[in-house]
Parts: structure tokens; sequence; C-alpha cells
């Protein structure tokens, strides 16, 4: 099998020849690399070390090769500014009727939430209430045709969209503390506001699962008990990521979940969503689930995306001997022949060349079951 016929074989629920292995970087990740692998773009180097590729939507494509998804975001009354700051900063403004909400970011990581009290939040709800997904098709099908050419016979393409309506409340707009705070504070308000938005993330839901060619799409959950309970995660999560899987079910896709925090108190509640698959499922040390037991809860029919334990990639005393010694006693016969893809969680993180190259050696002598 090549890399494209492996991961079809997965997304399938199909027997296939070894266990896949995928990996995902950006310039971070080849930061300390000759400059010829530097230069490559991101397919040309996973095609070059020689790994399956799981192209996750358009990260680390460039422009040329992205896939243009079949819908645009509009938003009335509403005018969005872009300020860039230099040196990985950036400042973000929405002005609108009710107000300006702006925000800060570094590497696209939150510095400064938009949403810091009642007003803001309810300039959120305005802005939300003005916000439509509707069809744009023009040049989708040419772009899609163009990336599934890149990846023939190495890879698949997943398309993802962003994290729900409570996932991007938390992690973007209000951020964890002070959503608690406004949610025991404002439950009205901020109910409200969720469903609004999980409303509103369905018309995207619904775009993606009619328009284009794929037989998945994943959402950037991020989920994680270091910032959701499962109380919560029942409240609101649960509901919404049902939603989801059954968009995609009607149009006989995957619906698949990126969760890579801690996730071992939730596997129970995550039964009812209908959820497909699991994209970077962490086993301890960084996270706290193993894959075995998600497939024990969630059944042996389940998609892992599966993160190798990253501590053995960029600890300093890092010795080629743990890292085989660690894939040894984690790629288990029984995840060789499951639907587990396994994944070197690099991107953003500088990572030498002989960690890429000491995996894929282990995998093509170890990764066929027996």
């Amino acid at each position: 099998m090549n890399g494209q016929e492996r991961l079809q074989a997965v997304h399938r629920r199909k027997a296939h020849d070894r266990a896949p292995l995928t990996t995902l970087v950006d310039g971070i990740s080849r930061a300390g690399m000759d400059r010829e692998l530097r230069e490559m773009t991101a397919l040309e180097f996973y095609k070059h070390i020689g790994y399956d590729v799981y192209q996750f939507g358009n990260y680390g494509l460039g422009a040329s090769e992205a896939v243009k998804y079949p819908y645009r975001m509009i938003r009335k009354n509403c005018a969005e500014r872009y300020y860039d700051e230099g040196g990985g900063y950036a400042r973000y403004e929405f002005e609108t009727p009710r107000g300006v909400l702006t925000a800060s970011a570094y590497r696209g990581h939150p510095v400064k939430y938009p949403v810091e009290n009642l007003d803001d939040l309810k300039v959120l709800t305005a802005l939300w209430w003005d916000t439509e997904y509707i069809a744009d098709l023009e040049g989708c099908e040419e772009s899609c045709a163009s990336v599934d050419k890149l990846l023939e016979g190495c890879g698949i393409y997943v398309p993802a969209v962003g994290p729900s309506a409570l996932q991007k409340l938390l992690e973007e707009d209000v951020g964890p503390e002070n959503f608690y705070y406004m949610l025991q504070d404002y439950p009205r308000e901020v109910t409200e506001l969720i469903e609004l938005i999980h409303d509103k993330r369905c018309m995207e839901y619904r775009l993606i699962a009619e328009h284009m060619p794929y037989d998945s799409c994943v959402t950037i959950e991020n989920t994680s008990t270091t910032y959701i309970s499962p109380a919560i995660y029942r409240q609101f999560s649960q509901r919404h990521m049902k939603d989801f899987a059954d968009i995609m079910h009607s149009r006989g896709k995957l619906g698949i979940l990126h969760m890579c925090g801690l996730l071992n108190e939730l596997l129970e509640d995550l039964i009812p969503t209908g959820l497909d698959g699991i994209h970077a499922l962490t086993e301890p040390p960084i996270g706290d689930t193993r894959v075995e037991r998600a497939l024990d809860v969630l059944g042996e029919d389940l998609i892992v995306i599966t993160c190798i334990d990253a501590t053995k990639l960029v600890c300093p005393d890092y010795s080629a001997r743990e890292l085989e010694a660690h894939l040894d006693s984690f790629v288990s016969e029984r995840l060789k022949r499951a639907n587990v893809v396994f994944w070197l969680p690099v991107d953003g993180i500088d990572t030498p060349l002989d960690r890429y190259t000491t995996a894929g050696a282990w995998f093509e002598k170890n990764g066929y079951p027996k």
C-alpha cells in the first residue's frame, strides 16, 4: 500500500498493511534544518521523509496549494481590521454599531481577549446576529483537484473547521477564567450567545458536508478537562458535537474531533456525540488518555490519530534508542491493526531531522502487524 491507500483504509475501517505514520510541520518545525529542507513546501518535506500525508486542513500549505472552502462568512455592520505589529504580534479590531472589540495575539495565540465585560459580550452577540455563512463555490472544485494531485499516492486531505461555540469563547474570545466568571454572573446572556454561535456554525458544517469532495471533516476543538468539566461538556459541547457529526453523517462523511488535551474523564460523555474519530489523542505524560482505553470505551471502529510522546522527540538528552524503546512499547499489535494513525506532533517545535528519520525507519521495520 502507498500512503494514500493506507490512510483511506483507516478512514474506511479496512485492513491496512502497516501502521500509518504522519506529521504536521511549519517553519518553526524545520528552523534548525539545512536550507534545502527549510525551503521545501510542507508537502515536499513529507514526501522527502517518506511519511503518510494526513493533510490537516490548510495547515502548512502555501497560498497556491491551499484548498478553497465552499463558503464565505459575511458579517454585516462590522468593519474588521488587522494590524501586524511585528515580532509575531498582531492586533485585531471589530467595529460595530454597538461598539468596538479589540484583541491581540502572539503567533496566533491570544494575548488579549476581545471580550472583557458584559458590554463586550453584547457587542459580540450583535456581531454574531449579523453573521451568515453563504455558499461560494467558485474555485473550490479546482483547488480540491489541485491538492488531490499533489497528494496522489502519498496521502489524503482532511477539511478542518475552527472550534465550536463554547470552545471558541474559551480559546479565542473570552478566555477560560473570564468565561466562567461571566457564565456564573450572566448565565442567560452567555448561554444565548453560545447557542447563537452554534446555530450559525451549523451553516458552515452543512456547506462543507454538501460541497467538499472529501470523506470527512475535523473540527478543531482542542478539548481538555484542563478548562472544561464533564458537566459543562454535557451541557453544551456534547449536543453541539452531535449536531456536527449528524450533519457530516447526513452526507456520508466522517465527523472527527481534534481533541489534544486531557480526555480521560470525558470518554463516556463522547459516546452520545456519535463521533467517528479523535484527532491528536494524546497519551501520558502530555495527555492522560491511553489509546487502548479510548478503543475500549468508544469501540474498535473509532478512528484515532494519536501523538507519539513529544518528550521523547525534543528532550535535551534525546537518544534514538529511547525513542525506539518508546515505539516498541506504545505501538502494540492491537494498535497496528486498529484504525490508528501515529503522528509526530512537532508543529511549532524546532525538531531535528534525525527524529523524523528514526521514527520513519522504526515504522518501516516494525509497523507491520504480525
